[in-house]
């Protein structure tokens, strides 16, 4: 699996790299790098957990996060033979719609987070743990179709109200769109206050979830400009913004363990415990950067944008019913570099 991951991210470099060495003398660009697509690459050696009242859960090392954004045409180009498939047939049919009203105003961006490690119960209740302690490895994946906000004033009629009344310039960062992700967590089931439970449980929690997208990124905006518009230090500041249903959730799905839900009712005395979350999960990101950015200007055309940083990263998931509410919360810190191209 790690072979993969490593081959995955050769292959993205290799990409984003490569055809910039044409770009000595080549000065036309193929359209299908409509939009400057990047690699990023983060590791958090600290992570620290919320919400956890008879729990512990302790982390490994092997905790990072994979980043990719590209245009919607590069994607059908390479999307296949790097594996970046859209498993949600309703999401793929969206990205499909916006590629046939116009590819150039969106962008895909697909975010992989893979941590693991042990938890283990810490409560004076019995342990609903099976061998005291639960051992877990999660590969949250999250995918977002964004709308390039510098785009608006190329729109007709859009384009002449805003830009030619000053009402937006061409120059605004950022895009935001519709954003999918799926996620599993071992959590504990706490009891409700007025159900009659007092013995809480535990289990493996799974959901997915629909909702807002928003991102911020210099590295790439810095690199599809010429140097031109290098003008002061701030011009060397990275700073890169992700939101996914954030600080407003919407709710999603969200499924918990059969077997989690049985040891409950016998843990309080045979009493019925209601274990149907659907519909009623929640699930948000907040990602932030900090750093160093760089642009190499090859050619007449080709640029590499190096940027260099820390980031946090945040993930909560919350859901509840009558009978047991769960809770989550991550902030996972680290060193994060991300890689961009244009040619």
């Amino acid at each position: 699996m790690k072979n993969k991951r490593f081959k995955a991210a050769l292959m993205l470099t290799v990409l984003l790299i490569g055809p910039c060495t044409a770009a000595w003398t080549q000065d036309k660009k193929s359209d299908i790098f409509s939009v400057t697509p990047s690699f990023g690459f983060s590791w958090y050696p600290s992570v620290a957990f919320g919400n956890e009242l008879s729990t512990n859960t302790e982390v490994d090392l092997n905790n990072f996060g994979m980043s990719v954004i590209m245009s919607l045409k590069l994607f059908d180009k390479v999307g296949a033979s790097l594996n970046l498939k859209i498993d949600d047939p309703t999401f793929k049919k969206l990205v499909d719609v916006a590629g046939y009203v116009t590819a150039y105003y969106f962008l895909l961006k697909f975010d992989y987070h893979s941590f693991g490690g042990t938890v283990t119960w810490t409560g004076d209740t019995p342990n609903p743990i099976p061998g005291g302690e639960y051992n877990f490895r999660n590969q949250w994946t999250y995918i977002s179709l964004l709308f390039r906000l510098d785009q608006l004033p190329n729109i007709p009629l859009l384009g002449s109200l805003l830009y030619d009344f000053g009402l937006w310039g061409r120059e605004n960062l950022g895009a935001i769109g519709i954003g999918y992700a799926r996620f599993d967590m071992p959590l504990e089931y706490r009891a409700q206050p007025g159900s009659g439970l007092s013995n809480p449980g535990f289990g493996l929690v799974k959901g997915e979830a629909w909702g807002y997208s928003i991102l911020w990124d210099t590295l790439t905006w810095s690199t599809e400009r010429p140097a031109s518009y290098r003008r002061h230090f701030m011009d060397y500041i990275w700073l890169y913004l992700d939101i996914f249903n954030y600080p407003f959730p919407i709710p999603g799905k969200g499924e918990t363990d059969a077997k989690a839900i049985t040891w409950m009712s016998n843990a309080n005395d045979g009493a019925s415990v209601d274990g149907n979350i659907d519909k009623a999960t929640t699930y948000s990101i907040f990602k932030g950067v900090l750093g160093l950015q760089y642009i190499w200007y090859i050619g007449q055309k080709g640029r590499i944008g190096l940027g260099v940083g820390a980031e946090l990263l945040t993930e909560s998931i919350e859901a509840k019913n009558s009978d047991i509410a769960i809770k989550f919360s991550s902030m996972n810190i680290g060193p994060t570099v991300r890689v961009s191209a244009r040619w």
